[in-house]
């Protein structure tokens, strides 16, 4: 089995090795598995409820440094405030 599996990974037509490389990259670099508790009664309204704030907003402008600049539609819950918030989408 593994003579078979080494000659196969030679005849991909990369150099050397590299075919075997390639392969075990491939099986240990895989992403695991995340598990997660999802709470069905936990709903979007519930989270407005939480909310100090809730705001919709318009996308302005997307520059170099991936700033995205808003401005506030409308106030759902809350006061809006006086300046837009900006997102950073380098940051998670």
């Amino acid at each position: 089995m593994r003579r078979r599996l080494l000659s196969a990974m030679g005849r991909s037509g990369l150099p050397g090795g590299a075919g075997l490389l390639v392969a075990l990259s491939a099986l240990l670099g895989r992403p695991g598995v995340a598990w997660g508790l999802i709470n069905p009664k936990f709903t979007p309204r519930h989270l407005v409820e939480q909310a100090d704030a809730f705001l919709v907003l318009r996308v302005k402008s997307l520059d170099d440094k991936g700033m995205v600049h808003t401005e506030v539609v409308r106030a759902v819950k809350g006061a809006a405030p006086k300046r837009a918030p900006a997102l950073d989408l380098t940051t998670s």
